[in-house]
C-alpha cells in the first residue's frame, strides 16, 4: 500500500514538473497588425506584434529582431494581388507557434482616385481598372496615371487582349509590321493575337499601332477571342447599327453574349463608329469568360496564399555604433576628425539607399554623405563601416554631437550618435 502511494505521489510530481515547465517554455505570440482578410491599397504595411518565450522570429523565413519587451515589427513589402505572411516564433523548448496573414493589394492609379462625379461619385469604370490591373491585364501611362478618357490604342488592345485570353507572347526574330518593329515591347503581344487571327492588320503591311480601336471593332475582337459565335445573319439590335453596318453581326453576338450593353439608358444605342476609351475597354475585358474567372480567383481568401505568395519582409536598417577619431580636440586646433560608423541591414548593404550624418553642430550641413568605398578616410569597401573625414577647430569648449542615419531603398530608418569633446 505503502508503495502504491509513493508511487501515486511520484507520478503527480513528474505532471505537475511538466506542466511547469509547458507553462515556463511556452512560447506566446501575438499579432497586432495587420489583420488576416485585410484589403489594401498600400505597398507597404507595418507587421506588429509581441512574442513572450521565444528565442527566434521568422517571418517568410527571414529572422526579425525582437525587442527586450518581446515586441517586434518589420515592413511587408506587398506584390500586386495575393500576399502571405507566416510569423513563426521558436521557443528552446516546445512547439513553436505560427500564424499566418492573408492580404490582398489592390492597384489603383491617381487619376482614377482623384475622379469626382457630379453626384460626387466614383468614376463608373473605377472598380473594373482596379480589378484589372491588380491582374497585371492593364497598365498605366509611365507617369502613373490611366487616362480613363483617352481612346485605346490598337497596341494597347492587343495587349490586354493578349494577357486575357492568356495567349503567351510569341518569341519574335522578325518584325511584326511595318509599324511594329520586333523590338518595340509591345510587337510580341500583337503577334500573338495576329497569329490567332483576333486583329488584323491594315492597308497590307500596317498594323497602326497607336490608332483608336473603334467600339464596332472591339465588339468583333472580343467575340472572335472568347470563341463562340453563330453563323447566322446580323441581327438589328442597336438603333445606330443596322443591318448592313461592317460590325453589325459582331455587335449583335456581343449584346447577346452580355459583353455590351451600349451607350444610352433612354434608347438602345451602341455608338459603333467612335473610338473605344480606355475604360470602356476595361469593362469590356472584365465580362470575358476568362477574366471573370480571373477576378472570382483574386478575391477568393480560400485560394491561392501559400509560400508561393510570400510578400518580402523589410528591417528598418541598424546604426550598430558611431565614433569620432579623436573623440578629443583642443580649442583654436585645427584637426583631421574621422566619422565611422557600422551599418547593419537584415537585408543585406545593397539594400542601403544611403547613409548620412549631421555636421550641423560644427556648422556643417545637416546630411553630410558618409562612404563605404576606400575613400574620405573609409579603409575597406563593402564592409558596412561607413566614414567621413571632416577639419574641425574648435572656437569654444564643450560637447558636440553627431547624428548618424541610415536609410534603405524603402525609406526606412535606423538612427545613432556619437559625441565630441572640445577641450580647453
Amino acid at each position: 500500500m505503502r508503495f502504491v502511494k509513493r508511487l501515486l505521489f511520484l507520478s503527480l510530481l513528474l505532471l505537475f514538473f511538466a506542466s511547469f515547465c509547458t507553462a515556463v517554455f511556452a512560447v506566446t505570440l501575438t499579432i497586432s497588425s495587420p489583420k488576416d482578410g485585410m484589403v489594401t491599397f498600400d505597398d507597404v504595411l507595418m507587421l506588429r506584434g509581441n512574442i513572450q518565450g521565444a528565442a527566434e522570429l521568422k517571418v517568410n523565413n527571414g529572422i526579425v529582431d525582437v525587442a527586450k519587451d518581446g515586441s517586434f515589427k518589420t515592413a511587408l513589402i506587398l506584390n500586386p494581388g495575393k500576399n502571405y505572411v507566416e510569423v513563426k516564433a521558436t521557443g528552446e523548448k516546445g512547439k513553436p507557434e505560427v500564424k499566418h496573414i492573408r492580404i490582398l493589394r489592390l492597384i489603383t492609379f491617381p487619376d482614377v482616385e482623384q475622379f469626382i462625379g457630379k453626384k460626387g461619385n466614383k468614376h463608373w469604370a473605377r472598380d473594373n481598372v482596379i480589378k484589372l490591373a491588380t491582374l497585371g491585364l492593364v497598365e498605366a501611362y509611365p507617369d502613373n496615371n490611366f487616362y480613363l478618357t483617352r481612346p485605346v490604342s490598337r497596341g494597347e488592345f492587343a495587349t490586354w487582349l493578349c494577357r486575357a485570353a492568356n495567349l503567351p507572347p510569341l518569341s519574335l526574330s522578325e518584325d511584326v509590321f511595318y509599324d511594329v518593329p520586333k523590338e518595340h515591347w509591345r510587337a510580341p503581344y500583337i503577334k500573338a493575337v495576329v497569329e490567332e487571327g483576333y486583329m488584323n492588320a491594315f492597308e497590307g503591311d500596317l498594323f497602326w499601332i497607336d490608332d483608336g480601336v473603334l467600339r464596332g471593332e472591339a465588339a468583333e475582337v472580343i467575340i472572335k477571342a472568347e470563341g463562340a459565335f453563330s453563323t447566322g445573319e446580323a441581327q438589328m439590335v442597336f438603333e445606330d447599327v443596322p443591318k448592313t453596318h461592317k460590325y453589325a453581326f459582331w455587335i449583335g453576338e456581343a449584346f447577346k453574349d452580355q459583353l455590351v450593353y451600349g451607350v444610352s439608358t433612354q434608347k438602345r444605342l451602341y455608338d459603333p463608329n467612335r473610338f473605344m476609351t480606355r475604360a470602356e475597354s476595361t469593362v469590356l475585358f472584365s465580362r470575358d469568360k476568362k477574366v471573370v474567372k480571373k477576378i472570382d480567383v483574386l478575391f477568393d481568401f480560400d485560394d491561392g496564399f501559400n509560400e508561393k505568395s510570400f510578400c518580402q519582409i523589410n528591417s528598418a536598417p541598424i546604426v550598430r555604433w558611431v565614433k569620432a577619431d579623436p573623440a578629443t580636440v583642443y580649442v583654436d586646433e585645427q584637426k583631421i576628425v574621422v566619422l565611422t560608423a557600422e551599418i547593419v541591414d537584415r537585408q543585406g548593404l545593397e539594400d542601403i539607399a544611403n547613409v548620412t550624418v549631421d555636421l550641423t553642430g560644427i556648422s556643417g550641413p545637416p546630411d553630410a554623405t558618409m562612404f563605404d568605398d576606400e575613400t574620405n578616410g573609409d579603409e575597406k569597401k563593402g564592409d558596412g563601416i561607413y566614414s567621413l573625414k571632416i577639419l574641425v577647430k574648435p572656437a569654444k569648449t564643450g560637447d558636440v554631437q553627431f547624428k548618424v542615419k541610415a536609410v534603405d531603398r524603402y525609406t526606412f530608418e535606423g538612427l545613432g550618435k556619437t559625441k565630441m569633446m572640445f577641450l580647453k
